[in-house]
């Protein structure tokens, strides 16, 4: 499957020098191990990179007489604050954007091997439905119905998981996303450097799937380790325990102490000011 999908890649990108996809495989190294703690950030970097090339093309892709840097300051600013605000939801977008791609290209390969697909001419002065036929007309026979039923499964399984369990799918998406720039770029370098490392990868399928999904549980286990703790569960347990400290301190007649048979005021002062010191510790 791994051959079978750089094989789909497009000629300029396979006869890239072998660093600079080394480059990328390290990118995406990071990506899968850490990039779920930086998700905001992240987002919202890409965001506003997203945001300024939309405001630098947008005049001359619309036909508008205005500036274009000052058209790609303000787009990054606004998308980019967009992309902050509604973190998660760019998270479950992109998500469903990788899991719908992830399952085209596995039907691809699964139903149409390493048949290239050529890009029809599009007029975008026609309506959708027709540019839509047109594209589905350009796939192979076999991917007519497949293909769409794939990529729509795959985006709607990612906004589910985007929905119901909002930061195992950051941890999900950037493990996964990571892993498979690693993978594709890596495996591009080492074609160019060591082309007989590449041919001892097992030729079966179910065995690449089997290490590539070992790599990413993987990568999802380091992730979820490095993930900052929820902030609102911190400052509640810090507030039940400052709570009970102050409970502990209102007691008028506290346990007495068996071993002096006295009523020890002080040390347990002491204790609750340890406890609330903790607890202050904690929420911080």
């Amino acid at each position: 499957m791994l051959q079978e999908m750089l094989s789909l890649l497009p000629p300029g990108v396979v006869k890239l020098p072998w660093w600079q996809p080394a480059a990328v495989a390290g990118m995406g190294a990071l990506l899968g191990l850490a990039g779920a703690r930086h998700s905001r950030t992240l987002v919202t970097l890409t965001a506003v990179a997203g945001g300024t090339f939309l405001g630098l093309h947008a005049p001359s892709w619309f036909a508008l007489k205005m500036d274009g840097i000052g058209a790609a300051f303000c787009t990054a600013i606004a998308v980019g604050v967009i992309g902050f605000l509604l973190h998660r939801t760019f998270i479950g977008l992109l998500q469903a954007m990788l899991f719908g791609s992830l399952a085209g290209v596995g039907t691809w390969i699964a139903r149409a091997g390493t048949t290239p697909w050529q890009l029809p001419r599009i007029d975008l002065s026609q309506s959708a439905p027709a540019i839509l036929s047109a594209l589905r007309d350009s796939l192979p026979a076999q991917l007519h119905t497949a293909l769409p039923v794939a990529i729509a499964v795959g985006w709607g399984l990612g906004i589910m998981l985007a929905f119901f369990w909002p930061r195992f799918s950051q941890v999900t998406f950037f493990s996964l996303f990571g892993t498979t720039i690693m993978t594709v770029a890596g495996a591009l370098a080492v074609g160019q450097v060591r082309p007989d490392l590449l041919a001892r990868v097992p030729s079966d399928p179910k065995i690449q799937l089997a290490l590539f999904g070992g790599i990413v549980l993987l990568a999802m286990a380091i992730q979820w380790l490095l993930l900052p703790r929820n902030k609102r569960a911190a400052r509640a347990s810090a507030k039940d325990s400052a709570n009970n400290a102050d409970h502990e301190e209102s007691l008028i007649f506290p346990s007495p102490s068996l071993a002096s048979g006295s009523f020890p005021i002080d040390q347990k002062r002491q204790e609750t000011a340890a406890r609330r010191q903790r607890a202050i510790a904690t929420e911080s």
